[in-house]
């Protein structure tokens, strides 16, 4: 008894001390501070729907105690059936500021964007940290946003922003001529920190400006960004001011020469005058050295060529005259531009005066109009004239393509509709066993009651051969059907991969992709087909069908959650870079006749083929090359239709019904090569196409036997030579 009295006593003792002392302040409960986060959309705004385009996610001043890891989900209507939702991981500093640069599609119409932020480490490991709903804008796109159509002109810039020459003020002063009719120019800056890190994120742009750029603050991820957008098919104007181009670095590679200071420029008032400049005195500025350009594809403007006449600069003549003061040309698919100089060295009143100077420089890049727009002069553009609308888009080639290709991805037995005379036939059948049938069989056995049964037992009967029959019609096997676009340039390292994918499904579930061969760098997102000519904004407002998830990380966003619905089909796109096409070719000229040989590097035969020369003429290859060998072909030209979607000249009888090939080159992901191929044909190049039936596909469908069909294009710009092999 004394043994537990002793330790009662010591804690009834310590009970009483607690409860004299005195009562301390009560311990806060620890607020949470408020997330501070800003969403913008593409360039100031600006975006063209259904294009990649970037969406920059700022959190200021971080409300978190220590590094914590965070998961944030942007989600966004990407056409009128898809919702793409985009995840990217990071780690969030204690009231430090962090700038995530996303990318996404969005369609015409979209107003918001959904965002959420989930932690994945720390305390709250598991939980929301926040959600939020963001309005791009209001009832009216006209404004700080747009999204600009295909005859409108959407220039990014990069670089020193403070006295641009008057850059800024050039869509006071231009209009977009094209033949779909005049529309608006947008120019929008970025700051070095804002300026994406993926190529996808300047898809959108039909011109891109780097002026004076300090390349250490621009960073070498955003570099090579750049470069690889140009290589794929983008336009780039690069302003030389005070800041060199390094010497090594993915930037020096888009173009054939070196840039080193070679001295002071000295220009006439006249040339100044020709510029918009007014009260200008001769200005001497330094120019930096374009040596290296002649002798190339590249073409160069002189010092005497410079003055404008008549909106534009001249022609690039022949000779030797003043120092090379501009030079442009081709860069893999795209197109570069160098002006030697900084033109707002030259003084004198600029701002929007100058944008006659601005137009003659980016004809250089975006050609004199055709199939595509390019800019023109105008001294007070007109707003109603300049392709507004807030209700509609008018949608362009690759629509068309784009539809041609889904159509041969959803051309399968399966997905078409079963016959309403099977289904007529099926209830006849029924409604015969049912009464005449059942009724005179029981009468004969006089057991005309038992009829309670055997209508139940008809109706299961029925009930169960009808689902087992649709499953036997429709399939039990996951069927993925490909179509990949190739392209290479001779010479150029690399090459683009445009890729369609049709994910027929046998069950409602939600699929995960595997990757066999898959290239590291693939955007990914989801593809539908488009009815009409227009996208309409009252479609924007219903909900989503489909959704797509996808992780972005590392230079690439690849699906890791596709849901499908039962016996319907997912269609998606790819494109990104591979390390070289499946085949090479030497292209040789002798009079008439012309030399082909194909070396085929693939895992499969060429199945065909043709090269596309100059002038509307055509090669047929007349047999196929087998795998990891060569073959060469004395063929003599044809006369072929102009290239384009409406222009098949070959039709492939590819497994599962024959496919146009020509239209698959003009759709969503190609159009911008291929008129850059027709670009190279102008110059005197040729294209050299071959095709692959059951290729090899680089990815699979995680825990499913699939049914693959996979028809691959390959194209390879050359340049013929004289003489033989």
């Amino acid at each position: 008894m004394n043994r537990t009295a002793c330790p009662l006593a010591v804690l009834l003792a310590c009970a009483v001390a607690a409860a004299q002392q005195p009562a301390g302040p009560k311990q806060k409960k620890k607020e949470k501070r408020p997330l501070n986060v800003d969403v913008r959309l593409g360039w100031g705004g600006c975006y063209r729907p259904l294009e990649w385009a970037p969406l920059d996610v700022s959190i200021y001043k971080a409300p978190v105690d220590e590094p914590v890891q965070v998961e944030l989900t942007v989600r966004t209507r990407q056409d009128n059936m898809t919702d793409l939702s985009i995840s990217r991981q990071f780690v969030l500093h204690p009231q430090r500021d962090h700038h995530e640069p996303m990318v996404t599609k969005l369609v015409f119409g979209a107003e918001s964007c959904h965002w959420a932020l989930r932690a994945l480490s720390g305390p709250d490991e598991g939980r929301l940290l926040a959600a939020k709903k963001v309005e791009f804008w209001g009832p009216s796109m006209r404004g700080n946003a747009a999204a600009v159509s295909r005859q409108q002109l959407l220039i990014g810039m990069v670089g020193r922003l403070e006295n641009s020459f008057g850059l800024l003020q050039l869509p006071a002063r231009s209009v977009c001529s094209s033949p779909h009719g005049s529309g608006a120019v947008f120019v929008k800056h970025k700051q070095y920190e804002q300026a994406p890190v993926d190529w996808t994120a300047y898809a959108g742009l039909d011109l891109l400006v780097a002026y004076d750029v300090r390349w250490d603050r621009l960073g070498p991820l955003r570099a090579e960004a750049i470069a690889r957008w140009v290589a794929g098919g983008g336009k780039l104007l690069l302003v030389m001011g005070v800041q060199p181009i390094p010497d090594a670095g993915p930037i020096a590679g888009l173009i054939p020469f070196k840039t080193a200071p070679a001295g002071p420029l000295p220009l006439p008032p006249a040339t100044i005058g020709s510029w918009g400049c007014e009260g200008a005195t001769e200005s001497t500025v330094l120019c930096w050295s374009l040596a290296g350009a002649a002798g190339t594809r590249w073409r160069t403007l002189r010092k005497e060529q410079f003055e404008l006449r008549r909106g534009a600069f001249p022609r690039a003549r022949r000779g030797d005259g003043g120092p090379v003061v501009a030079a442009w040309g081709r860069s893999g698919f795209g197109h570069v531009g160098v002006l030697g100089f900084d033109p707002s060295a030259v003084g004198g009143r600029q701002r929007e005066n100058v944008a006659p100077f601005w137009v003659a420089c980016m004809r250089l890049l975006l050609g004199d109009g055709g199939k595509q727009g390019t800019l023109a002069h105008s001294s007070n553009p007109n707003p109603d004239e300049l392709g507004y609308d807030d209700n509609h888009y008018q949608l362009g080639t690759a629509s068309q393509g784009t539809n041609a290709v889904l159509q041969h991805l959803l051309a399968i037995p399966e997905l078409r509709p079963i016959s309403i005379w099977v289904v007529i036939g099926l209830l006849a059948a029924l409604a015969i066993l049912i009464g005449p049938v059942d009724y005179l069989v029981l009468k004969r056995l006089d057991r005309l009651p038992l009829t309670w049964v055997t209508t139940g037992v008809w109706i299961v009967v029925f009930a169960a051969g009808a689902y087992y029959g649709v499953q036997w019609i429709r399939g039990s096997v996951m069927r993925v059907r490909v179509v990949t676009v190739t392209d290479g340039v001779d010479g150029t390292p690399g090459a683009w991969n445009t890729r369609f994918t049709g994910i027929f499904a046998p069950a409602s579930a939600r699929y995960a992709l595997t990757r066999n061969e898959l290239p590291p760098q693939e955007w990914w997102a989801s593809v539908s087909p488009t009815e009409g000519d227009s996208l309409w904004r009252y479609r924007t407002r219903e909900s989503a069908d489909r959704s797509v998830y996808c992780l972005q990380q590392d230079g690439a966003n690849v699906p890791w959650g596709l849901p499908i619905n039962i016996w319907s089909m997912q269609c998606l796109l790819a494109e990104g870079q591979d390390r070289r096409l499946p085949f090479a070719a030497q292209l040789q000229r002798q009079q008439d006749r012309y030399l082909l040989q194909v070396s085929n590097a693939g895992r499969v035969a060429i199945a065909g083929g043709y090269v596309r020369l100059p002038n509307s003429r055509l090669l047929r290859l007349p047999g196929p090359v087998a795998a990891s060998q060569t073959r060469r072909f004395s063929l003599g030209p044809q006369a072929a239709g102009d290239w384009s979607h409406a222009d098949s000249p070959v039709a492939l009888p590819a497994p599962g019904g024959h496919f146009s090939a020509e239209k698959a080159f003009f759709a969503a992901g190609t159009l911008q090569r291929s008129r850059a191929m027709e670009d190279y044909l102008g110059q005197g190049a040729a294209v050299v196409c071959v095709w692959y039936f059951g290729a090899p596909v680089p990815f699979g469908i995680a825990g499913r036997r699939c049914d693959y069909n996979h028809v691959q294009l390959a194209r390879l710009v050359v340049f013929p030579e004289e003489g033989s092999f």
